[in-house]
């Protein structure tokens, strides 16, 4: 599976994080909002993937989404498959 597996693994961490986007702002992320984002991720000096892309959308968003009064149920969700991709993401 090889490139395919790595493409695929790169499509679903990016829908992942675009998921979490969406669901504060309520609208479907132009393909703009989408680069900037990923910019976003490029640019931080973390290690983690998780970590780079909670820095990405926070700083996109201009909000802690991780804050208790955000974490509702939903976005917990958003989260955990965020992070499960961001693991695939990393051990690639």
């Amino acid at each position: 599976m090889g490139n395919i597996g790595n493409i695929l693994s790169n499509l679903s961490f990016r829908r992942s994080i675009f998921n979490i986007v969406e669901y504060f702002t309520r609208y479907e992320m132009s393909n703009h909002a989408q680069k900037l984002i990923i910019y976003y991720f490029n640019e931080s000096k973390e290690e983690s993937s998780y970590i780079r892309a909670i820095e990405a959308i926070k700083k996109y968003l201009q909000e802690d989404i991780t804050s208790e009064e955000n974490l509702t149920p939903k976005l917990q969700s958003l989260l955990d498959a965020m992070s499960l991709e961001a693991k695939n993401w990393d051990t690639n």
